[in-house]
């Protein structure tokens, strides 16, 4: 009997809380009651209350005592588990396997594409943009296409990249975005901008493919061609203020600010002050980029004035910026040092900003204790956000400090 095997199974304490509610079932209901739902039911409680893990090892004590085709409901809750920890390779599998004993077609695609999803989690895009490729060919969905362009594109993969085609321009439209942000964030901007750029000719009805055209192109110094983008954007939204546009009001404010349209950016300004649920600190922060851009300081200062009632350490750590430009090295990191008191969301900027100007100044053991201090900090921080590629990026920067160390102290010898 199935409750014999799981009393014989040597296992955790909390699996053997698991096998007593087996059994105590089978005592109380007797075998023929007792069905599969309580069973998973009681591996789902062992998940949600207790432990992912235990609750797997508990799933695969029952997945070696049953036949052909029961198993395929157990396989997918394992799959979910594992999920849970976030262990997707270990969840493709178990889907996998689940694909390969169901007879119901409709079933096999289903366990198919959350293979796919599981392994594309993982990062392992070869094998995720083979199972979305055999799914699309299976029933030839252009939402699984869309996924296996994906996959293509975050596994390098441009020679077949090339072959995929939709007929549905939606998703050719949806593609294409990823395709841009895809080469935006990896530096290669004019790539990006080409694969918007027909978009914005054909006068695609959503916003954000116009700001985000606008602001590439601003951020390559054409400020004529953005204006002409957030000029067709405001059309597109009706010259209104959503929330979809006000990213695109934004940059048209900061892009007033930092021409000299004084009245036009004040107008827009005062049109977004009317909003609800508009990010302050944001908006005041691409005004203040605006104004030093025109080399406004008075402007400047007075702007850092509101930011200081939202966000201090921000603000703060402009300053040091501010003065930094202008040479006055210690201002700068007067400015600093009371930037690392307000909160995580600047100390970590401005203890970097320290650090850098200490070693600017020749004082590299300041610098390295600061990059050291600031690195164990990161450290401590679970990972998201990027936290490794900080993490790496503060490793390269503490060892090139500790090289300047060494050849300064062998010159000096």
């Amino acid at each position: 009997m199935l409750c014999r095997k799981l009393k014989n199974h040597r296992q955790r304490s909390k699996i053997n809380v698991f096998t007593f509610l087996v059994c105590f079932c089978y005592f109380l209901y007797g075998e023929y009651v007792f069905n599969w739902d309580s069973q998973i039911g009681a591996i789902k409680e062992l998940a949600l209350r207790w432990n992912s893990y235990e609750a797997e090892e508990a799933g695969k004590v029952l997945l070696s005592g049953l036949e052909d085709g029961q198993e395929v409901l157990l396989l997918e809750l394992l799959g979910e588990i594992c999920l849970l920890d976030k262990r997707y390779r270990q969840a493709a599998d178990y889907y996998l396997r689940a694909s390969k004993s169901t007879k119901e077609e409709k079933e096999i695609l289903r366990y198919l594409i959350m293979a796919a999803d599981a392994y594309y989690q993982n990062g392992d895009y070869d094998l995720s943009a083979a199972l979305y490729d055999e799914r699309y060919r299976r029933d030839g969905d252009e939402e699984v296409l869309f996924r296996y362009g994906c996959a293509l594109l975050h596994g390098e993969n441009f020679e077949k990249l090339e072959n995929v085609v939709f007929r549905s321009e939606r998703l050719r439209a949806r593609f294409d975005w990823n395709r841009a942000t895809y080469w935006n964030r990896r530096g290669d901007f004019e790539r990006s901008l080409r694969y918007l750029e027909p978009w914005i000719q054909q006068g695609i009805r959503e916003v954000k493919y116009y700001y985000f055209y606008a602001q590439m192109q601003y951020r390559r110094g054409r400020i004529g061609e953005a204006l002409r983008v957030i000029a067709l954007g405001r059309v597109i939204c009706h010259q209104s203020i959503t929330a979809e546009s006000i990213p695109l009001w934004v940059l048209q404010m900061r892009l007033d600010w930092e021409r000299g349209n004084f009245e036009g950016a004040r107008r827009v300004e005062e049109a977004l002050r009317e909003q609800d649920g508009i990010d302050w600190v944001k908006i005041l922060l691409e005004k203040v980029c605006g104004l030093r851009k025109l080399e406004n300081r008075a402007m400047v200062l007075g702007a850092l004035g509101e930011l200081d009632g939202l966000d201090r350490g921000l603000a703060e750590c402009i300053r040091g910026e501010i003065y930094l430009e202008e040479g006055d090295f210690l201002k700068g990191l007067e400015h600093f040092k009371s930037a690392e008191n307000f909160g995580n969301r600047t100390r970590h900027m401005a203890r970097y900003r320290e650090g850098k100007v200490e070693a600017y100044a020749g004082n590299f053991r300041r610098a390295a204790a600061i990059f050291e201090e600031l690195l164990n900090e990161i450290m401590s921080l679970s990972e998201g956000d990027g936290i490794g590629n900080i993490r790496e990026f503060l490793e390269n920067v503490l060892k090139r400090t500790r090289s300047a160390i060494d050849h300064s102290t062998f010159q000096n010898a």
